[in-house]
């Protein structure tokens, strides 16, 4: 639990993170945590991160049969697919805009609801389920979670995503300076 760790004040030159911050349940945790680093990093030590954001502008997909087609014909990565039904298809529903939490255990619920109905197809379905869990994730905006990294004295050196598949839009490597 990255909340429970205890280091001397500027002991580390860099912390590197995956998904750490979109598996705490809070903004207030993901501010807690970014104090930790920043507590923890010498002068001019860096934050590494990778973590799952929404993008600026990005078209998530609004009809699940539209997503399943463009999955069956494989223009559409199991990936893609994962991460469009567990964040981003289900926002209205599973996700809140005030507290950034994304509800896993509301998704799989609207899924398993979809399966029932024959629209998802057992080995989608199965798949997708591999997954499964009723975790409260935290999935920022792409420029709230930078605005927070500098609330807390961060500098934003870099933000990077490669897109050989649609899930490389959000999923986000950022670089950051004490």
């Amino acid at each position: 639990n990255w909340l429970q760790m205890v280091f001397p004040d500027d002991c580390f030159n860099i912390i590197m993170g995956d998904g750490s911050f979109n598996n705490l349940a809070s903004k207030e945790e993901n501010g807690e945590l970014l104090k930790i680093c920043f507590k923890s990093l010498k002068t001019g030590g860096y934050l590494i991160l990778r973590h799952l954001v929404i993008p600026k502008g990005y078209q998530a997909y609004q009809d699940i049969k539209v997503l399943l087609s463009d999955y069956r014909n494989g223009s559409l990565s199991l990936e893609d697919l994962i991460m469009e039904t567990r964040f981003l298809l289900f926002r209205p529903q599973a996700y809140s805009p005030e507290t950034f939490q994304s509800d896993s255990g509301k998704v799989f619920k609207i899924l398993d609801s979809f399966h029932r109905s024959g629209i998802l197809k057992d080995e989608e379905y199965n798949k997708l389920n591999a997954y499964r869990n009723t975790v409260i994730n935290t999935l920022y905006p792409e420029t709230d979670f930078i605005n927070l990294a500098k609330t807390i004295g961060f500098k934003t050196l870099e933000t990077y995503h490669d897109q050989p598949f649609r899930f490389f839009n959000y999923l986000y490597m950022s670089a950051f300076q004490k």
